[in-house]
């Protein structure tokens, strides 16, 4: 296997780390996550051990929002090693089972988000029968000839990543893992995906990658989604509504490691009723196309309890650039599995920029980039009636967004930024009807 030289640098400190015996994932299936501690406290972990999987799964290129191409690919993902409290590292290994499409092997830095449970299939509302933790993941990747296989550019190839160019190309998503107890007892299912952006936000001026003209593939995006039952074709509703609340996670990262503490998470400060996530518009986000309005502009706002201290979070508005609410979602399209997790669940990604300041931080700018992914399929939340308090089912749901702050992975202190691998120190949890 061939990675990237900054993800090698990467697990070589991640795995130093694990060695030192920093951060556990306990093996208590189907219940909370123990980060309900009450916020600025230090949260008892409650994970499972996620399994390897193999499954075959669906890359595509979009042009003008539009779908280009795509083709079935085999996707490996390896066993996740976990470290601190709330990261880990899965290993992705990507084979195209169809002629042309492209192969690349990588490590995706996972962010754990939060947990939720719902029904295997919404023929059977009952009590929920299956449990789904949440991780938002970036990777760089550096795509590789398969024998026998042209993989061309700009399609499948994302054209900063072939040619003289020959970048590694930053994707960010999620991976989410259902496990349910059958009759051969635990059955274990996933569901992966990956976007490259379009360049006017992925090779922007003010990115990591600033990439002009041709090889910035300003109208071109590229996805990997898995298992392969998903539909790219249409555009797909995106969460939308007054939030139903969750919670916002704070942790404190310093780097370049110190002799001092790397890394301390800390417990959910709760989302409060009435913030909103609502949809202004909808268009083809960098082109002037007319068809396939993927992009919806959104604005956000709501608020972090924690304790007597109320904390606002709002998108920020950016004009005169592409995306003017400071808050998009891009539509990836429909999962079509029946009764097979992830069912036929609507996902879309996001990007975008918030400002908010959590008390347990230092003092530092309020404002983040943003990224995660949302999803239209019905659940119930592990939810209490006070921070730290016991939980209180079923609290249901349908739309469910997840966001992490970009800080990319770069030399000196950590600031916000974005097109390049990075890490999250904060991650809203927020849900519509």
């Amino acid at each position: 296997m061939k990675y990237p030289t900054s993800v090698i640098l990467t697990i070589c400190c991640l795995m130093l780390l694990q060695c030192m015996g920093i951060g556990q994932a306990l093996t208590v299936p189907f219940g909370d996550d123990g980060f309900n501690a009450g916020c600025c406290s230090s949260p008892q972990p409650n994970l499972p051990p996620f399994p390897n999987l193999v499954l075959h799964g669906k890359y595509a290129c979009m042009l003008n929002c539009n779908l280009d191409n795509e083709w079935v690919e085999k996707v490996v993902l390896g066993t996740p090693i976990m470290f601190q409290d709330d990261y880990a590292i899965i290993p992705l290994t990507v084979t195209p089972l169809t002629a042309g499409g492209p192969g690349f092997t990588t490590v995706l830095l996972a962010k754990y988000s939060r947990t939720w449970l719902e029904a295997v299939t919404l023929s059977s509302p009952g009590s929920p029968q299956r449990q789904v933790w949440r991780f938002i993941v970036n990777t760089d990747i550096s795509f590789q000839s398969i024998p026998g296989i042209a993989a061309s550019s700009p399609c499948p190839v994302p054209s900063c990543g072939a040619g003289p160019l020959n970048r590694r190309v930053h994707f960010v998503g999620s991976v989410d893992y259902a496990l349910k107890i059958g009759p051969n007892g635990p059955d274990w299912k996933v569901a992966l995906n990956l976007t490259h952006f379009p360049g006017c936000i992925s090779h922007a001026s003010w990115s990591q990658a600033p990439i002009s003209g041709q090889g910035g593939h300003r109208q071109r995006s590229y996805h990997l989604v898995a298992p392969a039952t998903f539909d790219f074709a249409t555009p797909t509703p995106t969460p939308a509504g007054d939030l139903k609340g969750e919670a916002v996670r704070a942790s404190e990262l310093v780097w370049p490691p110190t002799s001092g503490p790397f890394y301390t998470c800390y417990g959910e400060s709760q989302v409060s009723q009435g913030g909103s996530i609502n949809i202004t518009m909808a268009n083809c986000l960098c082109t002037a196309a007319t068809s396939g309005p993927r992009w919806k502009h959104l604005t956000l706002g709501g608020m972090a309890t924690c304790g007597t201290t109320k904390e606002l979070f709002n998108s920020v508005p950016l004009s005169g650039t592409p995306f003017p609410t400071g808050f998009v979602a891009l539509s990836l399209g429909r999962y079509t599995s029946g009764t097979t997790f992830p069912n036929d669940r609507e996902m879309s990604v996001y990007f975008g920029v918030m400002q908010y300041h959590d008390p347990c931080l230092a003092p530092a700018s309020p404002f983040h980039v943003v990224t995660g992914v949302g999803h239209i399929y019905p659940g119930e939340l592990f939810h209490p009636q006070t921070p730290g308090g016991p939980f209180q089912l079923p609290v249901t749901t349908t739309g469910f967004t997840d966001l992490a702050n970009v800080l990319p992975l770069v030399a000196g202190p950590l600031r916000p930024g974005w097109g390049s691998l990075f890490v999250s120190t904060l991650v809203w949890n927020l849900n519509t009807p």
